[in-house]
């Protein structure tokens, strides 16, 4: 049978007008994040990028002490990944308290850069495995979210994805396709036998943001009250989806 899913990776994006400059401003940055995460995270790595390439590049990471996330800085965007251990990755109350502990720091440090944050990204990851690592039960799973006259009998892969308009505010987006752990050296060889397939199961990939209202609302502004809810609002879709699978672990 399926497992109880597992929270994987967060992530939270805040996106604001560009600020050509942002390297110059990685110390005050970093004096922002001691003080929202005191000895949290090591000394910025300012890359070398020319102001004139794309926005989205990368100027600035920071990297947790632990190694567990990172905060990439662009031109037009503050980025924290989380990679949940293992320990924590069953825990869904848990991983949310700490993303919405440190969102409370990204828009701290957003506020130091004196723009107007313009929308918010939430990132959920999450993966419900098979106990007995049986591909022909993930596939079955799968096959049950689309339609039943497709021939998917011998099917591989299933990938589905799917993006809800909530109240002309949020893009509600996600992907559910099949997920498989390999061991670590195998990717050096290249080949791929089913036979050395440490796990199976089923990936779901949340992607909940207010881009719409950005979109349509040039007044629009994104704040941290509407960045917490969302964060809940983006583990709902991803675990409501898991309990199709798994049992109601919603």
């Amino acid at each position: 049978m399926l497992a109880a899913p597992l929270l994987i990776q967060h992530s939270f994006s805040i996106h604001f007008p560009r600020v050509s400059t942002m390297r110059r401003n990685a110390n005050m940055l970093e004096d922002a994040l001691a003080q929202g995460c005191p000895n949290g995270y090591a000394a910025p790595q300012v890359l070398p990028i020319p102001e004139e390439l794309g926005p989205d590049v990368p100027r600035i990471i920071f990297n947790s002490i632990n190694g567990f996330s990172n905060i990439a800085v662009t031109q037009t965007a503050m980025a924290l990944t989380v990679s949940y251990s293992e320990d924590w990755q069953g825990d869904r109350a848990k991983c949310v308290s700490y993303l919405k502990r440190r969102a409370h720091v990204l828009f701290d440090m957003v506020g130091k850069l004196e723009v107007l944050p313009g929308f918010v990204g939430v990132g959920t990851r999450l993966r419900v495995m098979s106990d007995a690592n049986d591909a022909v039960e993930v596939m079955a799973a799968l096959r049950r979210l689309v339609a039943p006259d497709l021939n998917l009998a011998n099917a591989s892969e299933i990938m589905v994805r799917f993006s809800n308009n909530i109240n002309n505010i949020y893009f509600d987006n996600a992907t559910v396709s099949n997920a498989v752990v390999w061991p670590d050296g195998i990717f050096a060889s290249g080949r791929f036998p089913i036979s050395s397939r440490l796990a199976v199961g089923l990936e779901i990939l949340g992607d909940f943001n207010n881009r719409l209202a950005y979109n349509e609302d040039v007044s629009h502004i994104a704040t941290l009250d509407a960045g917490l809810a969302m964060i809940d609002a983006g583990a709902g879709t991803v675990y409501g989806l898991a309990g199709r699978f798994g049992g109601d672990h919603a």
